[in-house]
């Protein structure tokens, strides 16, 4: 009897395994506020709306300002680290890390969403490409 196909039937399966778990170990869920609160230390993606008039940029090397999820949930995100330079002009962000037991979004990243002067209805017509009609 060869073992040579089930032996790489099997290191295949395997290694697949090893895939699926390492990408599950290292995947977040999105959550809202209320979720994201009641899951403390785990990591989540926490999309919501910057209140800008809450941004404070720190001597230490971290951000923080509060977002507003799609429920209405509120929390304040503290970001350590450089934050998107982008970041005064965001309507929305997606920040990703884990709350602490005293309420705070702790994140290491943050993807933002700033407004788009293309954006349909924005009052701004692109021209034709040149030999278009």
């Amino acid at each position: 009897m060869k073992t040579g196909p089930l032996v790489a039937a099997l290191a295949g399966a395997a290694a697949l395994g090893g895939v699926i778990f390492a990408f599950s170990q290292g995947a977040s869920p999105y959550a809202t506020v209320e979720e994201a609160k009641k899951m403390v230390g785990r990591s989540v993606h926490l999309p919501g709306k910057i209140d800008q008039s809450t941004v404070n940029f720190s001597d230490q090397g971290f951000v923080t300002f509060q977002i507003t999820d799609e429920k209405g949930g509120r929390i304040l995100v503290k970001h350590q680290g450089a934050p998107p330079t982008n970041l005064d002009q965001a309507a929305q962000v997606v920040a990703i890390g884990a709350v602490d037991s005293a309420g705070t979004m702790n994140t290491d990243k943050l993807l933002v969403k700033c407004p788009s002067k293309y954006e349909a209805g924005s009052g701004e017509e692109m021209a034709p490409l040149s030999g278009r009609a």
